[in-house]
Parts: C-alpha cells; sequence; structure tokens
C-alpha cells in the first residue's frame, strides 16, 4: 500500500494545526489532525511514523511556544502602579486614539514602594496625550509609566509616561524610520499614513482612512507586509546587482537585503513566512533545483515554529498561511473553471484571488464576523496601482533631497493615490457579507469541505483512486 509523501503530510497537517490549534475550541478542534492519523495508519509503518514525528514536533513547539510567553508578575497585579520595560515592536492606534503596545517587562512596583523583576511580554493602552512622537517610537526602547492592570493581569493601563529612553544599537533603523515618516508626511496626508505601511509595515495615527480604503474593498491583504512585498524588494535588489554581480551573485545580495529587510520592517508574522520562503527559494536557484512550492511553505512553518512559535498563534500568521496555501492548491483548479474567452493572464490571477479568498473565507468570516467579496475582482485592479506606488514611493523616499531627482516619484505617486481612491471607490458599493453572531461552529462547517478539496479532486472522489501517491 501506497504511504503518504511527507511533503503531503507536512504541509497538509500544519495547515490545519496553524488554522484551528490557537482558537482553544471544544476537543473537536483535533477531529482533522486525527482523521489524518488515522489516513496515515492504513496507509503504512513509514507513514505512521511521519505522522508520529509531525506530532512530536508539535508538542516541541508548543513547548517552546508555552516557555516564551509565559508571564510573571512579583506581586498580584491590583498591586502593580508602574511597569518599565523595552518595546518588542513598534505601537499602533486603536479606534479611541490611544497607543496599544507590547512591553517585555523588566521591572515592577507596587503601591508600597517595593520594586521586582517581572518576566514576560505585557500588552500596554495609553492615552496619546500622555506621549511624545509616538509614530517614532520603535522596538527596543525603554519605557516607564505609571497605570494599573486588568483584573486578569493581561493588560496594563498607563497614565502617565514617566520616562522614554531611545536605545543605541538601533540608531540607523531608527534614521530609516524617521526618513520614511518624514518624507511621506511632505507628500500628502493621504501617502503619510499609506507609504509608511507598504515600505515597512509603519503605523500612523491617521492610518484610519488608509485602512479604511482598503478593508471596505477586501484587499487589506495589500498593505499588510507579507510575499508581495518582500517579493518586490526582492526583485528590486535583483535588478539592481544583477549586471555589477552577475545572476549568482545578485540572488545571494537579494537574499541578504531580504535579511536586512525584515530587521528594518520587523518580525512581522506573514514576513517572517515570506522571507523565509524566499531564503530556500533562492538557495534551491543557487544549487539549480526547481522549488516545490508547497514544500517550501511547509518548511518556513516547520523553521518559523521552532524559532518564533508564538507568531504562528497571531491571525496574520494563520491569514497569511491560509492564503498562500490556497493559492498553490486551488489557483489552477478554479482558473480551469472561469470562462475561456478571459484572457488567461487574467484568468490566472483571478483564480489566485479566488483561491486566496476562498481558503481565508472561514476564518475572516470567523473572526470578523463580515467578508468583502468585492475583493475578487478589487485585487486585480488595486494590486499593480500599489505595486507602481510603492517603487514610485521607495525612489522617493531613499534618492537625495533634490527637487529634479524627486519631482517624477513624487508626481506618480500623487497620480497614484487618486487613481487608488477613485477605484476603491467604485469597489466599495458592492455589499459586503455580514454575520449577526459569528461563531466556530460556521468557521469549522466551512473549512472541512475545503479540507477535503485537497484530498479529493473533482472527478475523483474514490477510495481506490487515491491522489497522494
Amino acid at each position: 500500500m501506497k504511504t503518504v509523501p511527507l511533503g503531503v503530510l507536512l504541509p497538509g497537517t500544519a495547515l490545519i494545526y496553524t488554522a484551528l490549534q490557537p482558537f482553544s475550541l471544544s476537543p473537536l478542534i483535533y477531529l482533522p489532525l486525527t482523521l489524518l492519523g488515522v489516513y496515515c495508519l492504513i496507509n503504512g509503518r513509514k507513514a505512521t511514523l511521519s505522522f508520529g514525528g509531525l506530532l512530536l514536533f508539535l508538542v516541541l513547539s508548543m513547548g517552546i511556544y508555552r516557555r516564551s510567553t509565559a508571564v510573571y508578575l512579583p506581586f498580584p497585579a491590583e498591586d502593580c502602579v508602574r511597569l518599565k520595560g523595552r518595546l518588542t515592536a513598534e505601537p499602533s492606534w486603536n479606534s479611541r486614539g490611544n497607543l496599544i503596545f507590547t512591553l517585555e517587562m523588566e521591572e515592577l512596583e507596587q503601591h508600597s514602594g517595593a520594586q521586582a523583576a517581572g518576566k514576560g511580554s505585557i500588552r500596554v493602552s495609553l492615552s496619546e496625550q500622555e506621549a511624545f512622537s509616538p509614530e517614532s517610537w520603535l522596538r527596543g526602547d525603554s519605557v516607564d509609566l505609571e497605570g494599573r492592570f486588568t483584573v486578569d493581569g493581561t493588560l496594563f493601563f498607563g497614565k502617565s509616561l514617566l520616562v522614554y529612553e531611545s536605545t543605541g544599537p538601533g540608531r540607523f533603523r531608527r534614521w530609516i524610520v524617521n526618513r520614511v515618516h518624514r518624507k511621506a508626511e511632505a507628500l500628502s496626508e493621504f501617502s503619510a499614513s499609506l507609504l509608511p505601511a507598504l515600505v515597512l509595515g509603519l503605523k500612523h495615527p491617521d492610518q484610519d482612512r488608509s485602512s479604511a480604503l482598503f478593508r471596505e474593498t477586501g484587499t487589506a491583504h495589500i498593505i499588510a507586509l507579507s510575499g508581495f512585498h518582500s517579493g518586490l524588494v526582492a526583485l528590486l535588489l535583483y535588478l539592481l546587482f544583477k549586471r555589477p554581480a552577475g545572476h549568482r551573485g545578485a540572488l545571494v545580495l537579494s537574499a541578504l537585503g531580504l535579511l536586512v529587510y525584515l530587521y528594518l520592517a520587523g518580525p512581522k508574522p506573514s514576513l517572517i513566512r515570506s522571507v523565509l520562503m524566499y531564503q530556500i527559494i533562492i538557495l534551491c536557484k543557487l544549487k539549480h533545483v526547481r522549488p516545490d512550492l508547497k514544500k517550501v511553505l511547509a518548511a518556513s512553518y516547520l523553521v518559523s515554529a521552532l524559532i518564533c512559535p508564538a507568531s504562528l498563534h497571531t491571525l496574520s500568521a494563520r491569514l497569511s498561511y491560509l492564503a498562500l496555501w490556497g493559492i498553490l492548491s486551488g489557483s489552477t483548479l478554479l482558473a480551469g473553471v472561469l470562462p475561456m474567452w478571459i484572457p488567461l493572464g487574467l484568468r490566472t490571477a483571478l483564480g489566485a484571488s479566488m483561491a486566496a479568498q476562498l481558503w481565508t473565507l472561514p476564518l475572516v468570516l470567523f473572526s470578523f464576523g463580515v467578508w468583502y467579496p468585492a475583493g475578487l475582482a478589487a485585487s486585480l485592479v488595486l494590486t499593480p496601482l500599489v505595486t507602481l506606488y510603492m517603487y514610485s514611493g521607495i525612489l522617493y523616499l531613499f534618492l537625495p533631497d533634490l527637487s529634479l531627482l524627486t519631482a517624477l516619484p513624487v508626481l506618480l505617486c500623487r497620480i497614484l493615490e487618486k487613481m487608488m481612491v477613485f477605484s476603491a471607490g467604485f469597489f466599495v458599493k458592492i455589499p459586503s457579507l455580514s454575520l449577526t453572531e459569528p461563531g466556530p461552529g460556521l468557521f469549522l462547517l466551512l473549512l472541512f469541505p475545503l479540507l477535503l478539496g485537497v484530498i479529493y479532486a473533482p472527478g475523483r472522489l474514490s477510495w481506490k483512486k487515491r491522489i497522494w501517491t
């Protein structure tokens, strides 16, 4: 009897685990994993051993995750009045205008004045009025503030900022971030929030306008740093270095450049996934091996699960893996279903867009209770516009501040900005699909048929005729 190859077993199980495990639902969430285990058992010893090894790997990853996310408070949460720590990422802004950021705790103080060291990361909310230049806050900076914990000790409400101290090692990154913010604000009010988000994933106090433009057209993934952005950066670096360094030299330099880009943009889950995948793909090209993208996706998942498992427990990571898996597994099938009078290139793009939307639909509905079908077509229009806008913006941001050199990039950015707003205004009129009370039942109900679609192809729904060989 034929066994399930590891290249199919790993991504399939990883996808199920990534999509379902972090929700802490009922034991039914392990049903897909159990079904896969049963399937392996009936396919021989090798498949069973492979599945057992994968389970051990998942247990190890969970152990690392729980260890890295453990929180220790030396005092009862209600007694803590002061918190000192270091930023683990740049802050964002909620709908009330408050800063939301995460601190790696260093020291806590209680009412009596006693101080002791804390351990772990804690989310903090701080009124923007209490902060100064929060858009220039960077990970690694030290923050000391007064406030109080919530009852469960998972959130610290900051009342006043006592000390904010910038660190020395990140001076180059700070210079880059400040330059991006300064030049983007000089371009236009809209670009002040959109351009930093596209180039480095930076947040801005006035980001609601640009975020709403993409969110309400179902294309929010375009501004979330992922394979789209790292791919554009890799291509730009390759074209820049190809003539002086040659093909192989340009590949190596683009791989190194992506690591620098990851450092500048920060360890965002979808960006970690895409940079890991590009490193593996570039390595395959250097060795003249044709990469299997499904196995590359699985490998990036496994590496992430050991290096930074906490990133896999975020919504952005689950959406990222599901969307890319959907594109790799279903875009060709969906493109073949579309009418033949549609040009091949457009059919391929539509198939990829439909596959990504289809695979992320259950998770989107479960998490947000709303889905924007306009994204199926809007991404085809907005993606090329955003690509040109991002390239023009990079030229504008990093060329010397001379009017002659930046005149053309500035003109292109402003034209493309108006085109994006105009296009989004058309797609936003398409009604959304809303759920008043989304729940895990609907999520599981919609996900299982999609998972079955990976195992069986149309016309081959038979136990005797297996797809996995």
